[in-house]
């Protein structure tokens, strides 16, 4: 008695296979020596055929163009929240604690050692937005943690003079 019940799922089944397998197959257009336009899952060889519906190639470029600027601007956010740890970091720590200057952070323009005029043009610059530090291809505008390190180097530089 249960041989009609698997028989009636095995038919059931095969009707859902069925009617699926039309429903995924490509559609193309092309046109017929003739001029008419005519549309098939099959193209003939040697026709210029358009898909019209179904699955197409994936188009990974735009993906992985899209990760690449994500992790880009992950990467710039990395940077300036250490950035601003060492800023905090710095103003936070007692003067007597501080052993030195602060190390500087890479891509940050630096000026020889005693030239005060080169210091006051960089902080100039630092003071209106207009001074950048560049690592690589991303460059970003200096920080306060970045404008007093070089007012306290150029204070040291200047005083040597």
């Amino acid at each position: 008695m249960d041989w009609p019940r698997r028989t009636a799922t095995g038919l059931r089944l095969v009707l859902g296979l069925l009617v699926m397998g039309p429903a995924s197959a490509q559609i193309y257009r092309w046109t017929a020596p003739d001029g008419s336009t005519v549309m098939g899952d099959r193209p003939p060889p040697g026709v210029n055929a358009t898909l019209v519906s179904g699955k197409k190639e994936a188009q990974a470029a735009p993906v992985d163009a899209a990760k690449a600027r994500e992790q880009q601007l992950q990467r710039q956010d990395d940077w300036q929240a250490t950035i601003r740890r060492r800023s905090e970091a710095a103003s936070t720590a007692a003067p007597s604690a501080r052993s030195g200057p602060a190390p500087r952070p890479q891509g940050t323009p630096t000026a020889p050692q005693g030239d005060c005029a080169r210091y006051r043009e960089l902080l100039d610059l630092a003071r209106n937005g207009q001074l950048k530090g560049c690592q690589g291809s991303r460059c970003w505008k200096a920080e306060s943690g970045e404008v007093e390190m070089l007012e306290r180097e150029g204070r040291e530089a200047c005083a040597r003079r």
